[in-house]
């Protein structure tokens, strides 16, 4: 079972358009609704694919109200707290022609170290049960820097050993460092800003990997987009990519290279077929429409255009 924590969840709304003209009047030619934050996405793409997982999320407000009941007819189920203030609607506007994506993003509401403490305590009552503690997305106004970090100390220390993938950037990615995750995702721009070095090509992703597993974390996902990801572990270093494929929208991508990494390795598949399913995964993901994840099925028809190459 796979626990999601998302501290500052969001309705996705996404319009597509055929062309993006700053103070135009624009007529979408389509549009969809989508309850998401990257530990939620998490979520729903491991119920898509069968693997028990729950959730902790924090959602205010009718826009929260609206997640819930979201999640809820998905089947999704586990522990949602009160926010201070009304959740995120996050705006997503797609050219069609292209599959270049504008975003806005709301800020959420605040929440400081007692809703923090409140989400430890939420945490520590699930555990026991969970194989793998995911924390996920930008942390809320308010919520001190080291949040990822106190969270995966406590749960260290209620269920010592706890495995934990931390998907953050900036200084919650940093500091979350500190506390030693089993797994990380950065993407490119947030490693190099982890780093303060750009990452230009395969060399340079691989020496990333590499510093940071040395710091001690045990594998590395390293998102690349268009480029694939670069998939570092004891078990060998690898650079997974997809042939090009119509883009309809790249949210979530991310969290479903995530998920599926996840997903593999509660398969017990060795690492180099878990980036293989990994990508695979992601690409079919941008190929769906809105903030959507992609069947079992979807991805199997993608792996024959995955390659993984050993670094």
């Amino acid at each position: 079972m796979i626990l999601t924590v998302t501290l500052n969840p969001a309705i996705d709304r996404t319009i597509w358009v055929d062309q993006l003209k700053p103070g135009e009047l624009h007529r979408a030619a389509r549009s969809s609704v989508d309850a998401a934050g990257k530990g939620i996405n998490v979520s729903r793409a491991l119920r898509r694919w069968g693997m028990p997982t729950e959730i902790v999320a924090v959602l205010g407000g009718r826009t929260g109200e609206a997640i819930q009941q979201a999640l809820l007819s998905e089947g999704l189920e586990g522990c949602f707290l009160p926010a201070h203030g009304e959740s995120r609607t996050n705006v997503k506007v797609v050219e069609a022609p292209t599959g270049r994506m504008t975003e806005f993003n709301e800020m959420g509401p605040p929440m400081g170290p007692a809703g923090l403490d409140r989400v430890i305590q939420a945490l520590s009552q699930r555990l026991e049960r969970a194989d793998w503690l995911v924390l996920s997305g930008s942390l809320p106004r308010g919520t001190p820097p080291e949040a990822y970090q106190r969270i995966i100390e406590a749960a260290r220390r209620a269920r010592p050993g706890m495995p934990v993938a931390l998907d953050a950037s900036g200084e919650a990615l940093r500091l979350g460092l500190a506390a030693a995750p089993g797994l990380i995702k950065p993407n490119r721009h947030e490693m190099e800003e982890l780093l303060n070095r750009p990452l230009p090509d395969l060399k340079a992703w691989k020496e990333a990997a590499l510093e940071v597993q040395a710091a001690g974390v045990e594998r590395v996902v390293l998102s690349l987009g268009a480029d694939g990801a670069l998939f570092a572990a004891a078990e060998g270093c690898y650079w997974a990519k997809s042939k090009p494929v119509e883009v309809k929208s790249p949210t979530g991508c991310g969290d479903t290279l995530l998920a599926a990494t996840l997903y593999a390795l509660g398969q017990k598949r060795a690492w180099e077929e878990c980036a293989r399913f990994a990508v695979a995964a992601a690409t079919a993901a941008a190929m769906l429409p809105g903030t959507q994840f992609p069947a079992l099925e979807e991805i199997g028809a993608a792996l024959a255009g995955v390659t993984v190459r050993r670094v």
